[in-house]
């Protein structure tokens, strides 16, 4: 069972119905016993529905794409910087942002095979990630569609991509599993430490 929320000075929310307070009380390390991580998954996981629960409730929505594409942009940088135990960029350093998104988009099992190189994942990064966080649209001829048979085809004129949402977004939802699983298992103790490293930073400890 979770801890009850502190109401001590210093407790604030880091998921729905958790405080940072309930972190620290696990004192987990990466040697700790299974039922710890499977409780610190379980925060994990809340965490997560932060950005999963939005997009499947507008998944069905024939006008979500920016909004659903703008989440996953911000999930995939969340799960690389757990994955890495990277600290949050500071004043908005987008090297950082986008290291972690190509390195994410070329290296993780279900988006390899469609980012085969650093060209496509470079391309996704400027004309979808930026080009929605900060300007609110897709730049150059990007397109983002339900209807193709891909996950990522080449545009009309090949200077950017057509990005399937939907195939996109379940590829993330299933990593973010993964990577939920990956902590669990524990065969991974790098990958158990910079997740503690993650949770530190966000609950300030």
């Amino acid at each position: 069972m979770l801890a009850t929320p502190s109401t001590n000075v210093g407790s604030f929310e880091i998921a729905p119905g958790l405080r940072n307070t309930d972190w620290q009380e696990l004192n987990l390390t990466p040697e700790s016993a299974g039922d710890d991580w499977t409780k610190a998954v379980a925060m994990f996981s809340k965490r997560m529905d932060r950005f999963l629960v939005p997009v499947d409730l507008m998944s069905s929505s024939e006008f979500s794409g920016f909004a659903i594409m703008a989440l996953d942009c911000l999930l995939i940088e969340t799960l690389q910087s757990f994955r890495l135990g990277r600290s949050n960029p500071v004043n908005t350093n987008d090297k950082q942002s986008k290291r972690m998104v190509v390195e994410f988009l070329t290296q993780r099992p279900l988006f390899k095979a469609s980012f085969q190189d650093e060209t496509k994942a470079k391309l996704f990064y400027d004309h979808f990630r930026n080009g929605i966080l900060h300007q609110a649209e897709v730049k150059s001829s990007g397109r983002i569609r339900i209807d193709t048979p891909e996950m990522i085809m080449p545009s009309d004129d090949s200077q950017s991509l057509v990005v399937n949402r939907r195939i996109f977004h379940d590829a993330l939802a299933q990593e973010a599993k993964a990577y939920m699983r990956e902590l669990v298992d524990g065969v991974d103790t790098d990958l158990r430490r910079n997740f503690i490293k993650k949770m530190k930073e966000i609950c300030r400890i």
